[in-house]
């Protein structure tokens, strides 16, 4: 059985800083549905894009890292904790960990009003 779900982390970059050569901040989830983050950039929810509410959404209470090295740590221990807790059979993340870079600065939106937003009652992560 499928279980559509990976560690994810998001990597963008920091506020203020350029896109490309600055600092970037990471946040990691254990969650379905991430291609909700990558869809159509032009849907808009009242005068926000709906991709990036999606990202508050899944990533808002996530812990803050600045070091890539840290982020990828963390998230190799988090997958070592899932495996021991579901140990009975189904202990496998199927997408395994994957870095998810977003061109822009994370949103400054509460999560728990992303999710409203969205009409969502919670969102699709397991952190």
């Amino acid at each position: 059985m499928s279980r559509d779900n990976g560690m994810y982390i998001l990597q963008s970059p920091k506020q203020g800083e350029d896109p490309i050569t600055g600092r970037k901040e990471y946040r990691i989830a254990h969650t379905t549905n991430i291609e909700n983050i990558e869809l159509d950039d032009r849907e808009l929810i009242g005068d926000m894009q709906r991709a990036i509410i999606c990202e508050a959404a899944i990533f808002g209470d996530c812990q803050v890292h600045e070091d890539a090295n840290a982020a990828i740590a963390e998230a190799c221990m988090r997958v070592e904790m899932f495996k021991q807790v579901d140990e009975d059979g189904g202990g496998y993340i199927e997408y395994g960990i994957v870095v998810v870079p977003r061109p822009h600065p994370f949103p400054r939106i509460p999560a728990g009003q992303a999710l409203r937003l969205l009409g969502w009652c919670k969102a699709s992560r397991y952190n």
